[in-house]
């Protein structure tokens, strides 16, 4: 008996991973922390489009990760990523 193929993921579907914080401090983190958690939460809930959780994601903080795997085992199509740095009041 062969394991039935795994179907694809929805063609729109995100998981929006943790920003990593630029600078080790408690403050950059919390901020790297909420611009992570704001976009997952209004694009699973305003677009309609499918998002893995912000639980599941988080499971992948400080860990680098293979895309296709983590896609994979998330059931979706596209992984967001970055940095966040702020200097002054300026955030890139």
């Amino acid at each position: 008996m062969t394991a039935a193929p795994a179907s694809a993921p929805p063609r729109f579907s995100v998981s929006i991973h943790p920003f990593a914080a630029a600078t080790a401090t408690s403050a950059d983190e919390q901020f790297a922390e909420a611009l992570t958690h704001d976009p997952t939460m209004a694009v699973g809930l305003g677009h309609r489009i499918p998002v893995a959780s912000h639980s599941l994601a988080v499971t992948h903080k400080r860990k680098a990760i293979d895309p296709r795997a983590t896609s994979r085992g998330l059931n979706v199509r596209h992984l967001v990523q970055g940095e966040v740095r702020r200097t002054g009041d300026h955030s890139r």
